[in-house]
């Protein structure tokens, strides 16, 4: 489960999907993105099952989210 997810909940999510529509993505993509806007030194290990997830999650590091977003996330 994504750390986004538990620390904010069901309306984050809500969040997250506008983010996501907002850049083009998916919401594990913006989950991604947040993660490594809030800390470069934070390791993520996203697990996947297919070689198209990994695609997916590697294209989340081109994701810029601007202060708006961060802050609307939180």
């Amino acid at each position: 489960m994504p750390f986004f997810s538990l620390v904010h909940g069901l309306k984050a999510g809500t969040k997250l999907a506008e983010i996501a529509r907002k850049h083009h993505a998916t919401e594990a993509q913006v989950n991604i993105a947040w993660l490594l806007h809030k800390s470069p030194w934070i390791l993520q290990i996203p697990s996947t099952s297919s070689l198209a997830h990994l695609r997916e999650n590697l294209k989340a590091a081109d994701i810029q989210l601007s202060a708006e977003d961060m802050a609307y996330l939180g």
